[in-house]
């Protein structure tokens, strides 16, 4: 029961003790507002706005993916704008930026002019390249259409920095004459990194990531698969991230040396991830 006092004098010690919580973070004295009945309507309000922000967050979850758990750890939604990016991928990311390595993330690679763009972490897909200009198709699960672009999770570039900052710029401005003159040597410094969980075990996703992989091999670019998995099976291991630290130091090492990465290609576990499904 609030208390209010009907003095012309200040309220009373035991009307000021009488707090109505109506947010998380503020308090109003009761014989402050003199209202009981805001303070009610507001709080069912504040109640009100939360519930409708759930409701809303739980719908675009199923959207995106309908089988996701309600409790899922796997996922990590920033806003309704933006792509969805597993934990471990965000986990990988943290430890390249422990070693320094040069990544990037939130881009397109288009396999019509062999070029990688910044796209931003939006999760719809983009319509045409940024710098060729051609029309995207999706890969067809019917025909088995391999389709234009590529949205890898990590691409390593181990160009030098002058020839990077000449590429961004090369790209920006849609000079694909200049980019013909060096895409050749370009290429072969790039890595693709590919974080896969459970998604990619269905079948026109293998197919997909299948006609992926063989696009970036015409163009002698380097893929490394990594499941969720191994990077459960490291972080076991409870060596304060010391396996997953050699696990991208590895993987740098391999994007710029041949003969790692073809050690690397004959794998047993390598072989049956790139496996042709069908």
């Amino acid at each position: 029961m609030l208390l209010k006092d009907d003095s012309n004098g200040p309220p009373s010690a035991l009307a000021v003790e009488e707090v109505v919580t109506f947010h998380s973070t503020f308090a109003i004295p009761a014989a402050i507002t003199g209202n009981e009945e805001i303070l009610l309507k507001r709080q069912k309000q504040v109640k009100a706005a939360r519930r409708k922000k759930k409701q809303y967050l739980k719908k675009l979850m199923r959207r995106v993916n309908p089988k996701a758990s309600k409790k899922s750890k796997t996922s990590v939604m920033s806003a309704p704008h933006q792509s969805i990016r597993t934990r471990y991928e965000l986990l990988y990311e943290s430890y390249l930026k422990l070693l320094g390595q040069p990544y990037i993330i939130n881009s397109v690679f288009c396999f019509n002019c062999n070029n990688y763009f910044y796209y931003g972490d939006n999760l719809a897909m983009p319509k045409r390249c940024q710098v060729c200009h051609i029309d995207f198709c999706k890969p067809d699960k019917i025909t088995h259409e391999k389709g234009h672009l590529a949205r890898p999770d990590i691409i390593l570039d181990y160009n030098p920095i002058e020839k990077r900052l000449q590429y961004k710029k090369d790209v920006q401005y849609r000079r694909l004459d200049n980019i013909k003159l060096y895409q050749e040597e370009y290429l072969k410094n790039l890595g693709i990194i590919r974080i896969d969980g459970g998604v990619h075990d269905k079948k026109h996703v293998r197919m997909r990531d299948y006609w992926q992989y063989m696009d970036f091999r015409e163009r002698n670019i380097k893929v490394f698969i990594i499941r969720n998995e191994d990077l459960d099976r490291l972080l076991a291991n409870q060596d304060n991230g010391k396996s997953v630290l050699q696990l991208c130091h590895w993987v740098g090492e391999a994007t710029i040396d041949e003969e790692l990465y073809n050690i690397y290609t004959k794998d047993k576990d390598f072989i049956e991830r790139t496996a042709k499904p069908f």
